[in-house]
């Protein structure tokens, strides 16, 4: 069984260890995170270091998973992907049990895919992409490097998003759309046309 750590501690790091607890093929060590709170357990994992141990992790035998989100960009995921690649660690990926993907899709290295999360035929997720709970991706579609698709999203057939996108709880892009790298799609937005990269989308007043 490989070892794996986390590296972050917050509100990302939930879905990806949960997926990892429920995985036969790994072990969470723990989080390593520049804490404000070091003594904490994130569903009962410890947290085992700081991010300065990244470069130790590869001479430790141990795996690395990304565990950051992003609200407002998805800088910091990247910078953990590029540092742990630089100092020879292993970014693994891996898919919740509950999970349903089709034999047809390809995930690129470090990908996680939580519970409940359907991804169709087709479709092409890049490196270290984070699919939280019950989003669902339809076929064909392409997902870039290091995006982070949060809770309940759902994203139609034939979609093109690049990478470093943020696409919010329960935002909805339709079909045939292209999605600029990186944009932030707000949470509960409808995308119905392209977006240039950099944009950010937001939803709709109430009374519109």
């Amino acid at each position: 069984m490989k070892r794996v750590v986390i590296l972050g501690s917050g509100a990302a790091a939930v879905p990806v260890i949960d997926g990892f607890q429920n995985s036969d093929r790994y072990e969470v060590v723990g989080c390593i995170a520049d804490d404000t709170d070091p003594s904490r357990l994130v569903l009962g994992v410890p947290i085992i270091g700081t991010m300065d141990r990244i470069e130790s992790l590869r001479d430790e035998g141990l795996a690395a998973v990304i565990g950051v989100g992003g609200w407002t960009n998805n800088r910091a995921r990247r910078r953990l992907f590029e540092r742990a690649l630089a100092a020879g660690v292993e970014l693994v990926s891996d898919v919740h049990p509950s999970a349903v993907v089709s034999p047809s899709a390809r995930l690129g290295v470090g990908c996680l895919v939580a519970e409940g999360v359907v991804i169709q035929g087709g479709v092409v997720l890049g490196s270290d992409v984070l699919v939280s709970p019950l989003t669902s991706i339809g076929h064909q579609s392409t997902i870039g490097d290091h995006c982070f698709l949060s809770t309940g999203v759902s994203i139609g057939g034939n979609v093109r998003i690049g990478p470093d996108v943020m696409v919010a709880m329960g935002a909805v892009i339709v079909s045939r759309v292209t999605v600029g790298a990186g944009a932030l799609i707000a949470a509960g937005a409808v995308v119905v046309d392209d977006v240039p990269a950099r944009t950010v989308v937001r939803r709709l007043p109430r009374n519109h």
